[in-house]
């Protein structure tokens, strides 16, 4: 809550703030070992930046992500994947 007072009115505001996780790249912290890698850092960006701001790359990273949690959503557990 949010109250200002100014010029004898007072206004008062409710605020809602939300914070976004992270997403991570499972397959590709899988592939190289660490999220912290500088190329899973730019395919993340990638990933957020172009592929997901279209209707059609929103689409496919829906489909992935669920494709994704049926093989398990631990990296650790994709390392063995082919």
């Amino acid at each position: 809550m949010v109250t200002a007072i100014g010029g004898g009115v007072t206004r008062t505001a409710s605020v809602s703030v939300t914070i976004a996780a992270k997403r991570k790249c499972v397959i590709a912290t899988a592939a190289y070992g660490s999220e912290l890698e500088d190329e899973v850092q730019e395919l993340r960006t990638f990933r957020d930046n172009f592929i997901g701001t279209t209707i059609a790359g929103s689409q496919f990273m829906r489909a992935f992500n669920a494709f994704l949690l049926q093989l398990g959503s631990n990296a650790g557990e994709l390392r063995g994947f082919p």
